[in-house]
Formats: structure tokens, C-alpha cells, sequence
């Protein structure tokens, strides 16, 4: 999260070193990059949520980072992310504005009127800037605004289509007895958190639909209360929200707004889930896209309209919905929430999502990340040996390191590791071995014969799981798969000059 904030933030000041996303043949960024994870606040997915943000041109690209107030929004206009993956890759995301109708909207910040600042912000001198909301320009106007949102994977100038998980929204400004935002797309609701900073009774209502002729679902905030409730609701996407490949993969969805004075809802969406490599940049950055999160379902108590064919009624002006149900009572209580998915990975902990490089001179960018910490597969036995003694492990030339790696799968999968034994920054195919590993076990022994030209410094492992049917595209240490995970260790080589075994040489690299 902080490595995509600070790049973003960057990239505003205009240096357009990694300016890769919507830029131009002599790249130069034709688009401002503002779309951003919120860095603050007592949300549960700051990690998880990326903000779409708004109102931002490049004229004011560099003072306003992360979105523009109070700016009229038009069809055209787009909310766009970049989140760099090393070696020329760049993950591209972009929501556009399709369409408004019945009225005008702007951009905003949930600040007065709402508590979604006190959940997601990004703060400057102690003022939220986080531009994540978008407001009706006029009171009494209901407005609907239609968007799209597609992401790419950019390698090295080669476009490759990725879908985009999931979709969020939240109440960005307290809804009275006749206001409320809704919004429909082709998946499921489901309310994942509730911010309750008012009394029990508080009338708060949520409702959920769906629409058997259109196969689109809708769910629905209103009557609030100022500055004390607010909610966010997710929808995972189905397999038939996505447009064609060559359109990478573009889904659609649309919103409503009413407020007798000013509502405003806020937009944000679950990006792919990456997981690269954090040895030092030049051992390359790999990269393994996978299904990062899974929604359990919202309270039982939350009803449910299901097979509706009629959702005029979620568009209009009376709250009194026969099937809405007032959540200001469940006081943060919900059963909705987002957790890991169930994927093929090393060790015992899944991959957690990286947003953005994690290059580290101790390999352990990744391990600070997330929690609980999902760099967990190589043995602490061979984190650490001498160079040569008497006893124990040590680092010889023709001795092995014979490593018990842990992993979890649910299809035939292959392990790939590498150890740079020769300090040169490359993971050769020399120092790669490969170990088929089925379902139904959970330990493999990889096993490595040390070499002549091992230099007996401090060096770097790389592991990759996989399925075995990408095996080809595993043996590339920097290689882009769906699926598994990437870890990266640092092997201490102790010195014969230690003399106190309790202290470690961390040696160097050329």
C-alpha cells in the first residue's frame, strides 16, 4: 500500500520514471494517476480497496495527487491507477464515465458530513485529501451515472487483459429519511463493514435486489444520520460482467443518487491480487496473479429481495422499502467480510496482496507486509550456516543444502527454486531445481549440490509454486503465471573470523 501511495504521489511531483500507464508514444502521461489505497483510518480493507478518485486534470496533476474538490464530472472522465511491477510491468486499472443523467455531479471528499473519512483517508497536515466521493452538484436532483472499469497488465509495452475481481460502494455523505445511493452490477451484494458511532436505535437502512429479467443485482443505502453511520458493500463479480479480451476484460455497472439537500456515495474496487518476488531488484521481479479474496456472506438478519423485475422502486424518493432492513441496531455486528481465498501457495500462510515493488537488500520487503506474514517456506536450518565447521551445516563445495519446503495445493503443482550461488545477481538455470508435488502431501525436499564457483558470502533463494501445466513458464525466474506464489530468502554465511556463532556475518553483494 505505501509503495503504490508513494509512487502515485511521485509520479504527481512529475518525474515520469515509471510513467508507463496512459501515457503516450514518447511517454509522456496523457492521464493523471490519482486512484489510490487510503494509507489512514479505522477501515478493516485499507489494503484491500482501491479508491477511485476524481476531479484531478494534469495541470493539477502535482498539487492534487489524489483527486481534485468540488470539480463538475463529465462523461469521459476516468479514475485511473498504476501500481509498478518491476522490469517494465505495470498493472493499469481505469474507470470511466459512461453516462449521467437527470442532473450534474462533482467531485468530493468525505469530510462534513460523513464518517467514511474517519474509515479510509489519506491525510496531509491532518486534513483528509482522499477525493473519493461523488456528489450531486444540485439539491433535489436524483442523478444516474453509468461507468466501466477495465484493467491490464503491461509488459514491457505488450497488453495483457486481467479481470478485475470485485466492486465497491459506500456511503460518502449521511442519508436522510428521503435520500439514498444505490448501485447495480452483475454479481452479489454484500455488506462487509458498519461504522456505528451513534446509539443502538439509530435508523440506518440497507436493501438488496435482484432483478431475474436483467440478471443484475442492486443494493441500496439510506436514512442515515450525520457524521455517526456509515457502510460499505462489495459484489464480486460473475463470469458474465466481463466484456471480450480485446476489450481487456471491461465490466460495467451504474449508480443513483438522491439527496433532498446533497448525497454522495464513494466508488472503489478490489484490484487483481499480485504477489512478486523482494530480493533485490536484479534478480528480476516475478510475478503471480491470483484470486486474492473471498466474501462471506452479510447477516441473515439483512433481507434479501430476490427475483425482483421491478427496481423502479430502489430508484425512487420513498424509503419506506418493503424489503429494507434497518442495520443502525447491529452496532458494527455483521457477518460479512472479506478473507483469503483458498489458492496453491509455499509454506503454511497464503500470499497476501503486494501493491507495488517490494525490492529489500534482506529479502524480507514482503515479510513486513500483511498479517500474519506469508514468507514462510524455507527452513530456518538453512537460513543461517557457516562457511566452514567442524560441525552442522556448513557451506562446501559438493555438500547439500537438503531444504524441507512446506506448501499447500489443490491440483498437481510444481516447486522451482534457485540459489545464486555465484553472486552474480541471476538466478541461472544451473542453480534451479524443480520438484513435482502432488495433492494430498504437504512437504517436498529440494535438494541442492553445491557448486565450485559457490562464493562462500551471504546469497538469495527464490521459490516459485505453480501448476504443473505452467511449469515452462515457472523456470523463468521473472516470469508472469496465474496462480501460486513467489518467495524470496536470504541465506547468512558466517565467516570462519566469527568466532561467536551468536553473530552473523551478512556478508555482501556484487
Amino acid at each position: 500500500m505505501k509503495n503504490l501511495v508513494t509512487s502515485l504521489f511521485v509520479l504527481g511531483m512529475g518525474i515520469t520514471t515509471y510513467a508507463q500507464c496512459f501515457t503516450n508514444t514518447k511517454g509522456e502521461r496523457t492521464l493523471p494517476v490519482t486512484a489510490t489505497f487510503s494509507t489512514a483510518g479505522e477501515g478493516l480493507y485499507k489494503d484491500k480497496i482501491l479508491w477511485l478518485t476524481w476531479g484531478t486534470s494534469l495541470k493539477n496533476y502535482s498539487q492534487n495527487p489524489f483527486g481534485t474538490k468540488d470539480i463538475q464530472l463529465n462523461v469521459g472522465d476516468t479514475s485511473n491507477a498504476e501500481i509498478v511491477l518491476g522490469d517494465n510491468r505495470y498493472l493499469c486499472v481505469q474507470a470511466k464515465i459512461t453516462s449521467i443523467s437527470g442532473g450534474s455531479i462533482q467531485s468530493d471528499i468525505p469530510n462534513d458530513y460523513s464518517i467514511l473519512d474517519e474509515m479510509y483517508n489519506v491525510k496531509v497536515n491532518g486534513n483528509n485529501i482522499l477525493t473519493n466521493a461523488i456528489s450531486n452538484r444540485v439539491k433535489g436532483e436524483k442523478v444516474t451515472i453509468n461507468f466501466s472499469v477495465e484493467s491490464y497488465l503491461l509488459d514491457n509495452k505488450i497488453v495483457q487483459p486481467i479481470k478485475i475481481p470485485g466492486l465497491v460502494l459506500a456511503d460518502a455523505e449521511q442519508i436522510n429519511a428521503s435520500e439514498f445511493i444505490t448501485m447495480t452490477a452483475d454479481g452479489e451484494w454484500n455488506l462487509i463493514e458498519l461504522l456505528n458511532k451513534e446509539s443502538a436505535g439509530v435508523n440506518y437502512h440497507y436493501n438488496k435486489s435482484y432483478n431475474s429479467k436483467n440478471k443484475l443485482s442492486t443494493v441500496r443505502f439510506d436514512s442515515g444520520s450525520d457524521k455517526k453511520i456509515a457502510g460499505v458493500s462489495i459484489l464480486m463479480f460473475n463470469e458474465t460482467a466481463y466484456g471480450r479480451k480485446q476489450d481487456n476484460y471491461k465490466t460495467t455497472f451504474y449508480s443513483t443518487l438522491y439527496g433532498t439537500g446533497l448525497s454522495a456515495l464513494a466508488v472503489g474496487i478490489i484490484p487483481p491480487s499480485v504477489d512478486m518476488g523482494d530480493a533485490p531488484e536484479k534478480y528480476g521481479s516475478p510475478i503471480h496473479l491470483f484470486d486474492g479474496i473471498k466474501v462471506l456472506a452479510d447477516s441473515k438478519s439483512i433481507k434479501y429481495e430476490s427475483k425482483d423485475n421491478d427496481q423502479s422502486k430502489f430508484n425512487n424518493t420513498n424509503s419506506s422499502l418493503s424489503g429494507s432492513t434497518n442495520i443502525g441496531g447491529l452496532n458494527n455486528k455483521i457477518s460479512g467480510k472479506i478473507i483469503k481465498a483458498a489458492s496453491n501457495y509455499l509454506g503454511k500462510v497464503g500470499p497476501d496482496a503486494d501493491h507495488g515493488t517490494q525490492f529489500s537488500h534482506l529479502a524480507d520487503g514482503d515479510d513486513v507486509v500483511g498479517t500474519p506474514n506469508d514468507e514462510d517456506a524455507w527452513p530456518d536450518k538453512w537460513k543461517r550456516f557457516s562457511y566452514k565447521t567442524i560441525k552442522g551445516s556448513n557451506y562446501l563445495p559438493e555438500m547439500k543444502i537438503d531444504a524441507t519446503i512446506e506448501y499447500n495445493v489443490t491440483v498437481p503443482s510444481v516447486i522451482v527454486g534457485w540459489v545464486d550461488f555465484n553472486l552474480n545477481g541471476v538466478f541461472e538455470d544451473s542453480e534451479r531445481v524443480i520438484r513435482e508435488v502432488p495433492t494430498g502431501s504437504s512437504s517436498a525436499q529440494m535438494v541442492w549440490t553445491i557448486p565450485q564457483t559457490r562464493k562462500p558470502y551471504s546469497t538469495y533463494v527464490r521459490l516459485r509454486i505453480g501448476k504443473k501445466a505452467d511449469l515452462e513458464i515457472l523456470k523463468d525466474p521473472s516470469s508472469v503465471v496465474y496462480g501460486g506464489e513467489v518467495e524470496d530468502h536470504r541465506i547468512n554465511i558466517m565467516l570462519n573470523s566469527v568466532s561467536n556463532p551468536a553473530l552473523l556475518n551478512h556478508g555482501y553483494i556484487k
